[in-house]
Parts: structure tokens; sequence; C-alpha cells
């Protein structure tokens, strides 16, 4: 595959932003090993090198189980969040699918790095006087946590992919050599190493309680396709089994996850893993977290339904699904009909939007004194001009005629 780095601009882009200014945030999402979902963007996450992948023209796709489907893609990629080896389960599952098949890569990150505390590193280095000493204190905090994460991994373990040892003092790369290094200079990258997973002892040499080799898995091949001069970065895995199928170790994410990715020179060495994956096809980025992805089995035609409850737990489930659907909508079924139609001009509207204002009030007493208000108004807008009961007390009793203003001696 060839790998464009075109669609990592958004990407890249973000992460530098993360760097330059959200020192502020309060938290930092650091979900190990994810494509999708709430850990896409998080500094330990795939999405960037599942988009080199979508841009040298492969179909990716999300797995969170090792699924007899996975038989048809070309390459798995698993970064898993286990500090520990892979599981003899999974051994066994890698080992089926690479003899199924031609041309396939299962890429293996090992767990042993955390780009959250080089993340508070880098972030407190150009930060403010002000902010330096919060931002050194999460570093701090971030380094403790990855430390107590890293003593579920062995001391020593021996096992068919390789061997892992846990204790060495943590470094920096300060020399790459091997296919994968060309044109490339360790001081562009920044590849840090803290534990080491090597080519693995023959399996006549295994100490006592060493992992057996899987099935099918004695007489692998090793080939180093990355180094520092002295241990392995990158390994491809070959077995005469196996046909032109391949297995890519890779010692730890700190050039393939997320933030390491902002570097161009980790984005060289992704393009090169693109590159060994063969021509593009589909791509499969497994997730899972502590103690490793789930494995099914594959169902025959021959085998009887009740060998296959998963199928059947799935089947129920949609069924269940559908009623439900059914009976949300069954109220829309039939023919339409008119609604009552309103006429705004009728007078018991009016009345009804009265009492609905004044029961909005909770005052019977100021209603009541508007009823009485109304009715007397119409009541003397009913009674006409010249009759009534006080037009009556005015013709039984006359008004007085006005006295002259003359005195009576002046009368003429």
């Amino acid at each position: 595959m060839k790998a464009g780095f075109r669609g990592t601009k958004g990407w890249i882009l973000g992460a530098l932003l993360l760097l330059a200014g959200c020192r502020r945030s309060v938290e930092l999402d650091v979900a190990y090993g994810q494509r999708q979902g709430l850990g896409a963007r998080s500094v330990n996450g795939t999405s960037v090198l599942a988009d080199i992948f979508v841009r040298a023209g492969a179909r990716v796709l999300t797995w969170r189980t090792l699924s007899p489907q996975l038989a048809r893609y070309d390459a798995i990629l698993w970064a898993p969040d286990e500090f520990g080896p892979p599981p003899e389960q999974v051994r066994d599952f890698v080992d089926g699918w690479c003899s199924a098949g031609s041309g396939k890569t299962f890429v293996y990150i090992g767990r042993d790095y955390d780009a959250a505390v080089h993340y508070w590193q880098q972030v407190a280095v150009a930060a403010p006087d002000a902010e330096r000493l919060e931002l050194q204190r999460r570093a701090a905090r971030a380094a403790a946590q990855y430390d107590c994460d890293r003593l579920a991994m062995p001391a020593q373990h021996s096992g068919p992919w390789f061997d892992m040892q846990r204790d060495r003092p943590p470094r920096r790369v300060t020399r790459l050599a091997g296919p994968w290094s060309a044109g490339l200079s360790a001081a562009e990258a920044d590849i840090r190493l803290r534990g080491c997973l090597v080519i693995p002892t023959r399996a006549a040499d295994l100490p006592p309680g060493g992992d057996r080799p899987g099935a099918g898995s004695p007489g692998l091949n090793h080939e180093v396709l990355l180094s520092d001069g002295e241990q392995p970065l990158v390994t491809r895995v070959t077995a005469p089994g196996w046909g032109t199928s391949q297995l890519i170790i890779v010692t730890n994410g700190s050039f393939l996850l997320n933030l390491p990715l902002v570097n161009p020179a980790h984005r060289v060495l992704a393009s090169r893993l693109v590159q060994t994956c063969g021509p593009p096809g589909r791509v499969a980025f497994l997730e899972s977290g502590r103690g490793g992805p789930r494995t099914f089995e594959l169902a025959t035609a021959t085998d009887p339904p009740a060998s296959r409850p998963e199928r059947v737990l799935v089947a129920v489930q949609w069924l269940v699904l559908g009623v439900v659907y059914c009976l949300s909508i069954f109220p829309i079924f039939g023919r339409a009909r008119p609604l009552p139609e309103e006429h705004p001009a009728q007078f018991v509207q009016h009345v009804d939007a009265l009492a609905e204002l004044l029961e909005k009030s909770h005052d019977l007493a100021f209603a009541q004194r508007q009823i009485q208000q109304y009715e007397s108004a119409a009541r003397r807008e009913a009674t006409p001009a010249g009759t009534g009961p006080t037009a009556a007390a005015s013709r039984a009793h006359p008004a007085a005629p006005e006295q002259s203003s003359l005195h009576p001696e002046e009368t003429p």
C-alpha cells in the first residue's frame, strides 16, 4: 500500500491544537488502542493510523471480537490495552487465520507506552510560568499511573512470538537500523523504549513455566525490519504453514499512535507499515480491553441449531424489536379522518378563554368582581333609555322648579 498523508492533516492539526492551546482542559482522553467512539481523539488512539490506511485505498472497519468473518480481511491491526503477552487463544486464532489464506498480515502493537506522559511533558515546556507547575504535576501523575499499570507486565516471559523483558531503564532511541530505517534519522524520530519484545528462544530452550508454542507455530522465522542496533523495534514473523501471510510485531506504539504521528518521521514509518501489509484491501482494527478480545468459533452448516446460540439470540432480539416498532406506529394505521373544524368567531370560545385567564389568576374574589362588573355592564346595555327603575323614580318625584334669582319684592 502507498500511504497518503493529506487525510491526516485534520488529525495532525487537532493534535497540534491540543499541544498549543488546550492546557487548561481538565481531562485528557487517554483511552488506548481505539479507533472509534470516545477514544477516537485520544492521544493513545489509532484513528490517525487508520486514516493513513484509508488514504492508501484500504477499506477500514473496527472489530471487537475474533470472529471467523475476519477471514475476509487482508490485514488486522491490534493494539491491546494489556501489558501482558497475547493469550493463547489469540495466538491460535492468528495461526489459523494466517494458515487459511495467503497474503494476510496481522500487526501486533505492544502496550508498553503511554502518550499521555509525553503530552503533559511537551505542553509543560511551552507553558507560561503560572501554569507550568500544574502541568508538571499532571505529567508526574500520568507517569505514576503508567508505572503502576505496567506492573502487570511480567518481568520475564518466553513465548512463541517474542520474549518479553520488563525491567529496563526508559530511554529514547538514538540509532535506527534495518530495512525500515532507510532515509530516516533517529534524531528526527522520537521513539521511546521501556520494556522490549525480542526474538524468542527456541521451543527446546524455553524455561520451566514458559508458554508452549501455539498450534502449528513451531518453526517460526523472525526478520527484524527496524531496530535501534541492539533490540528489535519491528519484527516480521513467518511460518512454513502460513504461505505468504505474516505477523508484524511492533515493540510499542511510540510512533504509531495518534499523538506520536504528529512527527513527520513517524508518519514515514507508518507509511512503511502500510506498504508491508500489501496492496489495498480490507483492514480490520481490532479493539479490546483487559483480558483480550473474545473469540468465536465458526459454526458449520452441518451443526445442529442448538450449537449456534448466538445466532438464535440475535434473531430473537431483532424479532422483539420489530414487534415493538410495529406497536409504536400502530395508532396511525387506517384511513385518515378529518378533524372537527373550529370557528374562532363563536362567542363560547371567548367565554372559555376568559374563564381560563381568570383561573390562572388563582384569585376567587377577583374573578367574582370581574363577573359582577361584566353582568352590571351587560344589564345597562340591555336596558333602553327612559325605562327602568331610574326613569320611574324620576316620573314619581319630579324635580322642584328652580328658584328665581329675583326677590319677592322685585316680582313684576
